[in-house]
């Protein structure tokens, strides 16, 4: 067995185009909908979530520096993880969307 060495990044594009998810298309925008009647019954839950334990997909995404900075002071501030303070942002927004949807 031998030991082949890694191979070498030329440029910071080729970094980037060798990312997981490079490549595809950004997701359309679509522009905001004028506010609709309230529903009549809760929205259906996701059909296929990972379990709890499940494998975390890799993302990558650009934000404005000032942001990023902002949301790392804050995770340092409570000793979370650049990731877990994503996790936790997320999850908040959703609880209050889900909760929104709900009124």
């Amino acid at each position: 067995m031998s030991i082949t060495p890694r191979p070498q990044v030329k440029t910071a594009e080729d970094f980037i185009n060798g990312a997981p998810d490079a490549g595809r298309a950004p997701a359309p925008v679509a522009p905001p909908a004028a506010p609709a009647a309230a529903p009549t019954a809760a929205p259906a839950a996701p059909a296929a979530l990972v379990p709890k334990g499940g494998r975390k997909k890799l993302i990558s995404l650009t934000m404005d520096p000032n942001i990023l900075a902002a949301l790392d002071a804050k995770a340092t501030a409570l000793g979370l993880s650049r990731a877990g303070a994503f996790a936790l942002a997320v999850s908040r927004f959703i609880a209050a969307e889900d909760r929104e949807a709900n009124r």
